[in-house]
């Protein structure tokens, strides 16, 4: 199964500890264990631009290692992306960067992972483009 990863999940080790993040962090983390296994991580030019605004240089070096590391391709945004994440944006009342990375994960993937709850709380309009759940969820979690 191929996983597109929202840059929140890919943060969500190194956010502050509350049960519900814990809970979130562990599922992230047997995710990236099962991959290879049952999944492939894929990548994108817009998750790695995004990290950039990490403020702490320690936590962003260590989210792009994770990103590089587990992601079997890092994909570039093309035009066809762009065209498709302003669709996404106008029917689904997203912002620019949250649908560039659900365009991208529509093109190659087969579910868009987020802990985003704005996110969640849209994926009945965004089903139409892809399948979008919580880490939680992906692995089988209860919270």
């Amino acid at each position: 199964m191929k996983l597109y990863l929202d840059t929140c999940v890919w943060c969500r080790p190194f956010d502050y500890p509350e049960e519900r993040i814990l809970v979130e962090s562990n599922a992230f983390l047997e995710v990236l264990r099962r991959v290879n296994r049952d999944f492939e991580v894929i990548g994108s030019a817009a998750l790695l631009a995004e990290i950039e605004f990490i403020s702490s240089q320690e936590k962003r070096e260590a989210v792009e290692a994770l990103i590089r590391k587990a992601c079997s391709r890092i994909l570039r945004i093309d035009e066809e992306t762009a065209e498709f994440a302003e669709r996404i944006m106008a029917e689904c009342r997203v912002n620019a960067m949250d649908a560039v990375h659900i365009a991208i994960a529509a093109r190659y993937s087969d579910i868009f992972v987020t802990v985003d709850d704005e996110l969640l709380k849209k994926s009945g309009c965004l089903k139409k483009f892809i399948d979008v759940k919580n880490v939680v969820d992906v692995i089988g979690y209860e919270e």
